[in-house]
């Protein structure tokens, strides 16, 4: 009987987590609702004129939309790593998204050229030049680590915006062996999401990436604090 209660324990944590990483997804969508529409539109057409303006578009709306809903949706991450895992996800998700709404802009106004700048290089030498696309790839995951440590600490640190860029870089820089793997495993969830199952899309892509990429920042900052005190 004790056994029998302790499987159905199991399986309740276990369904009490997927709600969480579902309500908190679903909440990063709908704060996205402009750029979701417009990705669902992508998958709707294969004109090139018609796809290289949406994603224009999307690129203009992502430091109002994108950066501020996924700065939220870290700083909810945050805290159930963190232990605080009974907090009301929807009151929480809106106080993060309104008390962080201008740095996230800053951030997304300085990565998202960036972004475009190394995407659409891939693009143009991925036909001349096989060795400077494939260091320009190791450039754009570099990229992908740098931006997921920048949201880490945005919602971890209480710095400037300044100080804020130089630590993502020192922490992107930190054990990069680590930061590529998990790197790897979020851009692999992506694509599968993107490709074969594209109904992770709205329940847990971005929270499982969030999670995972706050939770191996977190790893490094507590040994850089253990080191510290020594």
């Amino acid at each position: 009987m004790q056994q029998n209660f302790s499987v159905f324990e199991g399986i309740n944590r276990v369904l009490e987590w997927f709600a969480r990483f579902a309500v908190l997804n679903l909440l990063w969508v709908a704060f996205n609702l402009p750029i979701s529409v417009l990705v669902i539109s992508l998958a709707l057409t294969n004109q090139v004129a018609v796809i290289v303006t949406t994603w224009l578009i999307i690129a203009l709306l992502a430091p109002f939309f994108f950066f501020p809903a996924t700065t939220a949706m870290y700083a909810v991450a945050r805290k159930w790593i963190l232990g605080e895992r009974d907090l009301s996800i929807i009151r929480s998700f809106w106080g993060y998204y309104r008390e962080n709404y201008k740095r996230s802009i800053a951030s997304g106004a300085l990565l998202v050229p960036i972004w475009m700048i190394c995407v659409l290089d891939i693009y143009y030498f991925f036909q001349l030049n096989l060795i400077v696309s494939i260091i320009l790839i190791f450039m754009l995951i570099f990229l992908f680590i740098y931006t997921t440590n920048l949201f880490a600490i945005n919602v971890h640190f209480s710095v400037s915006f300044k100080l804020a860029l130089r630590n993502a870089l020192s922490f992107t820089l930190l054990k990069p062996f680590n930061s590529i793997v998990i790197a790897m495993i979020n851009l692999f969830i992506l694509y599968l999401s993107l490709t074969s199952y594209t109904f992770l899309l709205p329940f847990f892509t971005g929270s499982t990436i969030a999670f995972l990429s706050y939770y191996t920042f977190n790893k490094k900052f507590s040994k850089v604090q253990e080191m510290q005190e020594k």
